[in-house]
């Protein structure tokens, strides 16, 4: 059985510099959405699911 509050994926560590942080987190607020879904909507776009068919990678 799952936890409650337990996150549907896996948390990921990236390093970005504060000031485009803070404009990105001010953006998405302003868009009504989230940091998270600008990065996922990014990474669909730049590697769509259709191409990653198939495609093995270490996920650290």
């Amino acid at each position: 059985m799952t936890p409650p509050n337990q996150p549907k994926t896996q948390h990921r560590s990236i390093r970005v510099p504060d000031e485009r942080w803070a404009r990105a987190k001010a953006k998405a607020a302003a868009d009504g959405t989230t940091i998270s879904a600008v990065f996922n909507a990014f990474l669909d776009e730049y590697a769509p699911p259709s191409e990653a068919d198939g495609v093995d990678v270490e996920l650290t």
